[in-house]
């Protein structure tokens, strides 16, 4: 049975699984989810990937993830790949250490966004390792509480669902999680997602839908955008991948970063590549032709050129 295509959607949340291969540890003491920890926040530092919510269990982990400049499974195989490295050295093994394809949900923003937290939340306590969430170090509901401090962890986007405050949030957190009926129905909820890939209403998937379907319909190359940039801006590669801060050229670099973020399938990693630039660069330059409205025209006609010269061709 051929596998199901992974796709990334930029700047929404996803719940990721990790499993340990065969069903084995991945995980044999502290030390090792300390590296873990740590391996997760160089790549969280190099990709700006966006963590809400962690439960490291001994086989396998869970997260919800945003991926905001790097396709998640670029992400995801950065932090598996490196721990892997160390986890093999360190215990002297050869070998998968991960299951060669990890579980990959769309998550609603809504209710169903804050089930999931719950449902990674009480991971350990279903596995009857510990009896209260908050008893578990290796997972974010304690950073939640503020009884722990992790900088690699963005709370920001959850705390507003629970309250306007962070205290009243945190008091509704701890209420939440501790509502055993909801939280038994979360389980039958996340685990049906898991074989569909979503996490969210009928409408919600039907947006999912169109959005794979716009995937598969504008399945334009890079190296056609380039091109297209090129016949309607008159620039040669050496001059936009230069470090000259003329105006015609920083336009060029702002319209193709707006170019890359609007076509499914394209990924500003690639284009910070081409231009010699890194990838916050290109998010400011995104930013900046949105914020002009002479330049945001010009954007948006050339994605226009772009995407109807894909469909000639």
């Amino acid at each position: 049975m051929p596998r199901r295509k992974r796709y990334t959607k930029f700047y929404s949340c996803h719940h990721v699984i990790l499993r340990g291969n065969a069903g084995r540890s991945i995980f044999f003491d502290d030390k090792d989810r300390i590296r873990f920890c740590l391996v997760l926040q160089k790549v969280v530092e190099e990709h700006q990937l966006i963590v809400h919510a962690f439960c490291f269990m001994s086989n396998h982990v869970h997260f919800i993830l945003e991926p905001t400049i790097t396709p998640l499974s670029v992400s995801v195989h950065a932090f598996a790949g490196r721990y892997a490295q160390y986890f093999n050295r360190r215990h002297k093994l050869r070998g998968h250490i991960f299951q060669d394809r990890f579980r990959s949900i769309l998550i609603e923003d809504s209710d169903y966004l804050i089930r999931l937290v719950r449902y990674i939340h009480l991971n350990p306590v279903r596995a009857n390792l510990i009896i209260s969430p908050e008893h578990y170090y290796w997972s974010s509901y304690c950073s939640y509480l503020a009884l722990d401090e992790i900088t690699w962890l963005t709370q920001t986007r959850i705390l507003k669902k629970f309250g306007t405050t962070d205290l009243e949030a945190r008091q509704a957190i701890v209420k939440h999680t501790s509502k055993i009926i909801d939280a038994e129905l979360d389980v039958s909820i996340v685990r049906e997602s898991t074989q569909i890939g979503i996490l969210g209403s009928e409408e919600f998937a039907k947006e999912v839908s169109e959005f794979k379907r716009s995937l598969a319909s504008n399945e334009i190359q890079f190296e056609d955008l380039i091109a297209a940039a090129q016949t309607e801006f008159h620039f040669k590669t050496h001059e936009v991948s230069s470090d000259s801060r003329e105006k015609r050229l920083v336009d060029i670099r702002s319209i193709l970063a707006f170019a890359v973020q609007k076509i499914p399938g394209l990924y500003l990693q690639e284009l910070a590549r081409y231009l010699n630039r890194d990838s916050s660069t290109l998010c400011r330059l995104v930013k900046r032709a949105k914020q002009s409205n002479d330049l945001l025209e010009k954007a948006e006609k050339f994605l226009k050129i772009a995407l109807s010269g894909k469909e000639k061709s």
